[in-house]
Order: C-alpha cells, then sequence, then structure tokens
C-alpha cells in the first residue's frame, strides 16, 4: 500500500476513466481523501475488493473537506459500482465513501465493516448525489450515522436517493439522537 496526499492506491484525473473486474485495493492511506481510490473521473466496480484503506485527516480545520477511507468522489466524478466489496475501510468522514461535489450509484455488490470516527459509514455526502439501487450495505459504523450521512455545510448539500437494495446492521456509535441506518441534516432524501 501507499501514502500520499490524495488517492493512495489509485488517483483518476478528469476525463480519465477506470474499470475494475477483479484484484484488490487494499491497505494504501492518504492523508486528506481517497485511501484506497481518489475519483475525479469516472470508475466502474464490476468486481474485486477496496479493502482495510485509510485516510488520516483529523484537524478540525476544514473537517468537512476531506475524507473516504474507500473512495473520494470529487470534482464532478462519478464512480459507479456493480459488483465486488468496499470493506474495512476507515476514516473520519465516509468510511468507504466521500462525496462531495460528484455522483455514486450502487446497483449491486457489498460494502461492510467500514467505519468513520465523525460521520457516514458508508457514505458522508456534503454535495452530490448518492443513489442506491442495489447491494447491500452492512455492519458499516460512525460516531453519526453508521450507513448513510447527508449534509449541509459550506453552502451546498448532500442528496441521498433509494430505490433499493439493503441497509442493514449499520451503527451510530455517537449521539443517542444519531441514526443507525440514515441521517440527514438540510439536505435530502429521495426514494421509493
Amino acid at each position: 500500500g501507499g501514502s500520499v496526499t490524495y488517492g493512495g492506491g489509485i488517483y483518476i484525473n478528469s476525463g480519465a476513466t477506470v474499470n475494475l473486474y477483479g484484484g484488490t485495493i487494499k491497505g494504501n492511506a492518504a492523508y486528506r481523501s481517497g485511501g484506497g481510490v481518489y475519483c475525479e473521473g469516472t470508475m466502474n466496480m464490476y468486481g474485486g475488493v477496496i479493502s482495510n484503506n485509510s485516510d488520516s485527516y483529523n484537524s478540525s480545520a476544514n473537517q468537512y473537506n476531506y475524507g473516504g477511507g474507500g473512495v473520494a468522489v470529487l470534482g464532478g466524478g462519478k464512480f459507479t459500482m456493480y459488483g465486488g466489496e468496499i470493506k474495512d475501510n476507515t476514516s473520519k468522514n465516509g468510511g468507504a465513501f466521500y462525496l462531495r461535489n460528484g455522483t455514486i450509484n450502487i446497483y449491486d455488490g457489498s460494502v461492510s465493516g467500514n467505519t468513520a470516527s465523525a460521520g457516514g459509514g458508508v457514505v458522508y455526502a456534503i454535495r452530490g448525489n448518492f443513489y442506491l439501487y442495489g447491494g447491500t450495505l452492512s455492519n458499516n459504523s460512525a460516531n453519526n450515522a453508521g450507513g448513510l450521512y447527508a449534509t449541509y455545510a459550506n453552502g451546498y448539500g448532500g442528496h441521498l436517493h433509494i430505490y433499493g437494495g439493503v441497509i442493514t446492521g449499520n451503527r451510530s456509535t455517537g449521539m443517542e439522537t444519531a441514526a443507525g441506518a440514515a441521517q440527514y441534516e438540510s439536505s435530502s432524501v429521495k426514494g421509493t
């Protein structure tokens, strides 16, 4: 595994596309965002594993601007998951995913065992859209919202769209009022 400021395992520039069919992105670290993958371009995950990656930014200054132990999607990036596993990643914001000004689509696969010391064991969405169509989000944990966390900060809100899939066994380890499955603050949740 590697350790850099952004994208410990893979850094995807705007305009670039990465398709992951198999293999493992494991044990990488980033100081600010995207321990496993930093995506400003396009990534399609059909299989493989993204596991045991982390980011270590823990300052209260600009605390909303960094995260994503497994995957960080920023700058208009798009991450689509059709299969595979994202598991056992850690971050302050978004154990599996950090989303700011981008899009995440999950159609299938497993997101499990990810942890965040602040918010969003699965995803911390501050700006952009998170779509859940299928797959399983299970046994993730965070201080606030062990599953999905959308918040409003710096003038922007994150949006959660839930149309399918399974969200189970996620837990909040902090505030008594924090949700285990999903929490949103001045943001939106849509679904059927």
